[in-house]
């Protein structure tokens, strides 16, 4: 009944919602999105059949850049939370630092993004 999207590194699109509109069509005229949230590159949508709509309740978006952008660029989330019947749900779609030796960076990136958008 829900479905949530996520993509990093998608600047593959020609125009403004160009990756929300194919995944809507794709998805078909029975659900409907909630909510998207995109910086920079990153990207997430969340959509609903129809049906379940009014199941749908506390919609919130946010989007949490990290620090650290001069060591590794463009890095952070962008997230959607909801409550469908009684059960809370948050969907995340993040941009970490790669390579092994980053993840202690990738840790503290993780702790900023989950404070940010709690």
């Amino acid at each position: 009944d829900l479905y949530a999207v996520g993509a990093q590194e998608c600047s593959y699109q020609k125009e403004e919602g160009e990756w929300f509109n194919y995944v809507q069509e794709y998805l078909g005229k029975d659900y409907l999105t909630l909510a998207s949230m995109q910086l920079w590159d990153i990207t997430v949508i969340v959509l609903c059949r129809k049906k379940c709509l009014l199941k749908v309740t506390n919609v919130e978006g946010s989007t949490k850049a990290t620090l650290h952008k001069e060591k590794c660029g463009m890095k952070g989330a962008a997230g959607i939370c909801l409550r469908y019947h009684n059960t809370s749900m948050a969907f995340v779609s993040c941009h970490l630092a790669a390579r092994l030796e980053r993840s202690k960076m990738r840790k503290i990136n993780i702790e900023e993004i989950v404070n940010q958008i709690q």
